[in-house]
């Protein structure tokens, strides 16, 4: 879609339906993690409406300050939890010495890593695109960190299971987490 810039001109209802509704970041649904858990779910925030979705989690606080503990997000179908495997590729950074490797690199059924949780307030964000269609879904822009051993990276993942799924899990691999936000927005498009 083409952007318009508007000048001293009267808009029309054409121009204002056309302009403000075939673009940007939708908002689909969002809720507060519960108290203490090592699991939420996030139910009905994908269908067929979008192709592509932005999720984004603030203000989550791990309960675990062990160095490691990661936070997991896999596809839900309103059940149950996605069991087939995952497979991501994440590049580590090492912040002191500039130094480059490889962190994460596997295939496992415990999701993808978003992020690690210290103690401090977790926040993250990635896409999840094609998570409703019959086909692989994709993770783009997964990130993770850890002040305490002072290191940063970044990297995509895939879930290769031809399979719906309308909602998603995150999770941690130690401990639990306390309240916060998970946020989904549909990424919207126009073909005018």
């Amino acid at each position: 879609m083409a952007v318009k810039t508007f000048g001293s001109e009267v808009l029309s209802s054409s121009d204002i339906n056309t302009y403000l509704a075939n673009s940007g970041l939708v908002y689909v649904k969002g809720q507060t993690i519960a108290s203490g858990v090592t699991s939420q779910v996030i139910s009905g925030c994908f269908s067929g409406t979008y192709d592509a979705y932005r999720v984004v989690l603030s203000n989550v606080t791990m309960s675990s300050t062990a160095q490691g503990t990661i936070v997991y997000a896999k596809m839900h179908d309103g059940t149950n939890p996605a069991s087939s495997a995952y497979n991501y590729g994440i590049t580590r950074v090492d912040l002191a010495s500039g130094a480059v490797g490889a962190l994460y690199g596997r295939s496992q059924t415990t999701g993808v890593p978003i992020g690690t949780g210290t103690g401090d307030r977790f926040g993250t964000s990635f896409d999840v695109i094609n998570p409703y269609v019959i086909y692989h879904t994709i993770f783009a822009g997964l990130t993770v960190s850890n002040d305490t051993t002072g290191y940063a990276g970044a990297g995509s993942g895939m879930h290769q299971a031809s399979t719906s799924y309308s909602g998603l899990q995150i999770s941690v691999s130690t401990g639990t987490m306390t309240g916060g936000t998970i946020i989904v927005y549909g990424y919207r498009y126009g073909t005018t």
